[in-house]
C-alpha cells in the first residue's frame, strides 16, 4: 500500500484546522464599534471609576465612558460650553452659571449619581505616633536613680486621632504661624489635647503642626470643608478672614483664597500629602510633624496602597452633636437617614453618629445634545451605576444611594433618552434590557426601560381586485346581453396574504400582492477616534502621582505675602485623560487591573497550528521538488 507524503498529510491536517477557526470566528459576534461619551468631573468617583468604565465598555454595544477630572466648576462650565457630553459635580448650577446659558437651563436634566464624603487624612510624624512616659520612681528624684526605672519611655499611640473643630478650622483655613501661639493650630494647643485625650505626644512636645494641603481647582470638596469651619469652628474661620480678606471666603464659592496651601488636582494633592516632608516648606527634620488633608473617601484604601511609607491615618472629627466620628458606611448612612440629600446635614443639625462631611454627587446632561446612540449608552451607564456600580462605592468605603435616589435616576435614564430621541427614523420603545445595558444582575432586573429605535417599516400594501360579470334575461322582444364589470380595491394589513377563490356563478376573483420592500437600517457613524500612538489633541488632564521637586504648590511663606486670587481656566489640551479602564484612550490605570487581554473568539489555536502545519507542508513540499530538480539536472 502507498503511503501518502509528508507534506501531504501535513497539508490536509492544516487545511483542515484552519477551517475549523474560521468557522468558530466566523461564529463568534463581531466587536461593535463603541459608543463615545465624554464625562467633565469632580474627582469623587475616580476610585469606582475604572471599574465603571471597563463593564460599560464590555457589554454587547461597548460605550466608552471618557473621564476628564476638572473639578466641579469647571466641569459645569465644560458641559454648558458643549465641551463635554456630561458633567459630574457635587455642587449644583450656580444662578450666575444658569444665566449665562438661558437656552441651555431649562434642558438640564439632574439626577443623583452616588454619595460623596471627604475625610480628613494625616501622615505619621518621624517620630512616629508615641507618647512619651516620664519616670515617677521615687528614686528618680534622689541622688542614686535607679537606672532602669528613671528612664523615660516611648508607648506607641494607637488611639484614634481626633481634631476638635476649633484647631482643624485653623488648619482648613491655613491659619497664619502666628496664631500658634492662640492654641489653634499646634498639636500642643489646650484644643487638640482635649480631643486626643493625652499631653505627652512627642510631636506635642516639640510644638510642632502640620501642613494641611488643599485642592486648588473648584471643587465640591472645597465648599464644604469651608462651610465645616465656618459653622463649628467660628473663631478660627473668623481670625482667617480678617487675617487675608477675601471675596473666596464668601458662601457658595467653591475655591480657597490662594493663601491657603492646595495644589491642582486630587492626584497631585494626595503625593504632595504623601511626600516625606513638610508640604509648606519643603523640608524635613527630626521633629517633623507630617501633612495633613481631605481626600475623598472612596480613595483612602488606594491612598493607603499606593503610599505605605506614608502610614496615614484617618481623623475623627466632631459633628454638630459632639460625636466623635471617622467616615464609615455607618455614620455616612446616617447622615443620609436624617437630612437625605442635604449636603452636610450634620454639620448643621445635632444628628447622632452621622459623618458632617457628606454630599451627593449629581450627574448632568443636557436634553437634545446627543445623538440616538449616546443617549442610549448614557442611559444604560446610568442605569448601571446606580444599581450594581453602587457596590464599588461600598467596596472603597462609601456608601449606596438611597432607594428614592436610586428611582428618581432611573426615571432620569428615561428621561434622557425621551429629550435625545429627535431623529428622523427614531422613536422611543419601552423594553427590557438591550445591547447597550451591561450583563450585570441589577440591570438585566429591569424590565421596561426606555431606548431610542429605528421605527418599524410601515406595513406592506395589498391591494384585491374583484371583477364580476352579470348577464340580464333577454325580453320577450329582443335578446340583450348586458355586461356589468365592477373592479373592487381591497387594502389589507396582511403581511403575507393568503390567495382565495370562491365558486360564484360568473365571477372571477383576482388577487394582486406586492412584495415588501426591505427595510433600510441607517449604518451608525463611529463617533470614536482610535488612537494610533501619535497622540490625541483632545482636552485632557496630567495623569503623573508622584509629585515632581518642581511641583508648583500654592500657599503662604509669609503672613505678609498678598497674592492674586486664581483664575481658571481650562487646563491644555495636551495632557492625558485621567481616569479609566477598558476602552481606546490612554487613561490612569488601575494596577489591580493589571493584565488586561483581550478576549478570546475561541479560534485563535485552531487558527494558529492549521497555519503552523500547512508552513509545514508547503516548505516540504517545495524542498523534495527542489531536490528532484537537482537530481534530474
Amino acid at each position: 500500500m502507498s503511503r501518502l507524503p509528508l507534506w501531504a498529510i501535513l497539508g490536509s491536517i492544516g487545511a483542515a484546522m484552519f477551517g475549523v477557526g474560521s468557522a468558530l470566528q466566523a461564529d463568534a459576534a463581531d466587536p461593535s464599534v463603541p459608543v463615545k461619551l465624554t464625562f467633565s468631573g469632580d474627582s469623587d468617583i475616580v476610585g469606582e471609576l475604572v471599574d465603571w468604565q471597563d463593564t460599560m465598555f464590555l457589554a454587547d454595544q461597548p460605550t466608552d465612558v471618557e473621564y476628564f477630572e476638572r473639578g466641579s466648576v469647571l466641569s459645569r462650565d465644560n458641559l454648558l460650553e458643549g465641551r463635554s457630553d456630561v458633567a459630574i459635580s457635587g455642587v449644583g448650577f450656580t444662578a450666575a452659571e444658569l444665566a449665562a446659558h438661558p437656552d441651555k437651563a431649562g434642558k438640564i436634566i439632574e439626577l443623583p449619581l452616588s454619595i460623596g464624603s471627604t475625610a480628613i487624612i494625616v501622615t505619621e510624624p518621624n517620630v512616629g505616633w508615641v507618647t512619651r512616659v516620664l519616670p515617677t520612681d521615687p528614686s528618680c528624684e534622689t541622688d542614686d536613680p535607679d537606672p532602669v526605672l528613671c528612664v523615660a519611655r516611648d508607648v506607641p499611640f494607637t488611639a484614634p486621632i481626633r481634631i476638635a473643630p476649633e484647631p482643624l478650622s485653623a488648619l482648613i483655613t491655613g491659619l497664619g504661624i502666628s496664631y500658634q501661639q492662640n492654641n489653634l493650630i499646634n498639636w500642643n494647643s489646650q484644643a487638640m489635647i482635649a480631643g486626643l485625650g493625652v499631653d505627652n505626644l512627642i510631636v506635642q512636645l516639640n510644638n510642632q503642626f502640620d501642613s494641611f494641603v488643599n485642592r486648588t481647582e473648584g471643587a465640591s470638596q472645597n465648599l464644604y470643608l469651608k462651610q465645616y469651619a465656618k459653622q463649628l469652628g467660628p473663631v478660627a474661620y473668623g481670625l482667617r478672614e480678617q487675617e487675608y480678606p477675601s471675596p473666596l471666603w464668601n458662601d457658595g464659592v467653591e475655591t480657597f483664597p490662594p493663601r491657603t496651601l492646595s495644589i491642582f488636582g486630587s492626584t497631585s494633592q494626595q503625593g504632595i500629602i504623601a511626600q516625606p516632608v513638610d508640604a509648606l516648606s519643603r523640608t524635613v527634620t527630626g521633629s517633623w510633624a507630617g501633612n495633613m488633608g481631605p481626600i475623598p473617601t472612596t480613595q483612602v484604601a488606594d491612598f493607603t496602597r499606593n503610599y505605605p511609607n506614608a502610614r496615614i491615618r484617618v481623623v475623627q472629627i466632631q459633628n454638630a452633636n459632639g460625636d466623635w466620628v471617622a467616615p464609615t458606611r455607618a455614620s455616612l448612612d446616617a447622615a443620609l437617614a436624617a437630612g437625605a440629600s442635604t449636603p452636610n446635614y450634620a454639620t448643621f443639625n445635632p444628628v447622632p453618629g452621622a459623618y458632617p462631611l457628606t454630599f451627593v454627587n449629581h450627574l448632568y446632561t443636557v436634553g437634545g445634545t446627543l445623538d440616538p446612540d449616546e443617549a442610549n449608552g448614557l442611559a444604560a451607564a446610568v442605569r448601571y451605576f446606580v444599581t450594581d456600580g453602587q457596590q464599588l462605592v461600598i467596596d472603597d468605603g462609601g456608601t449606596s444611594i438611597t432607594a428614592a435616589m436610586r428611582a428618581d435616576a432611573l426615571a432620569k435614564a428615561d428621561q434622557i433618552v425621551v429629550a435625545n430621541c429627535t431623529a428622523e427614523g427614531y422613536e422611543v420603545t419601552t423594553s427590557g434590557p438591550t445591547d447597550f445595558e451591561p450583563d450585570t444582575p441589577g440591570v438585566q432586573a429591569l424590565s421596561a426601560m426606555k431606548h431610542c429605535t429605528l421605527k418599524p417599516p410601515p406595513p406592506p400594501t395589498t391591494t384585491t381586485t374583484t371583477t364580476t360579470s352579470t348577464t340580464v334575461a333577454p325580453t320577450t322582444t329582443e335578446a340583450t346581453t348586458t355586461s356589468t364589470t365592477t373592479t373592487i380595491a381591497v387594502t389589507t394589513t396582511t403581511q403575507s396574504p393568503v390567495l382565495t377563490t370562491e365558486s360564484t356563478p360568473n365571477t372571477t376573483l383576482v388577487v394582486a400582492q406586492t412584495t415588501p420592500s426591505p427595510v433600510y437600517v441607517p449604518p451608525r457613524t463611529p463617533t470614536i477616534t482610535f488612537d494610533d500612538g501619535g497622540g490625541d489633541t483632545s482636552d485632557t488632564e496630567p495623569t503623573s502621582t508622584e509629585p515632581s521637586s518642581t511641583d508648583e504648590v500654592v500657599g503662604e511663606t509669609s503672613p505678609s505675602v498678598e497674592s492674586e486670587a486664581p483664575v481658571l481656566t481650562s487646563p491644555p489640551a495636551d495632557d492625558a485623560a485621567s481616569g479609566g479602564g477598558a476602552g481606546t484612550r490612554v487613561r490612569g490605570i488601575s494596577l489591580q487591573k493589571l493584565p488586561m487581554e483581550a478576549p478570546d473568539d475561541g479560534s485563535g489555536g485552531f487558527k494558529k497550528l492549521g497555519t503552523l502545519m500547512m508552513g509545514a507542508a508547503l516548505f516540504i513540499f517545495a524542498r523534495r521538488l527542489y531536490l528532484a530538480r537537482s537530481a534530474t539536472t
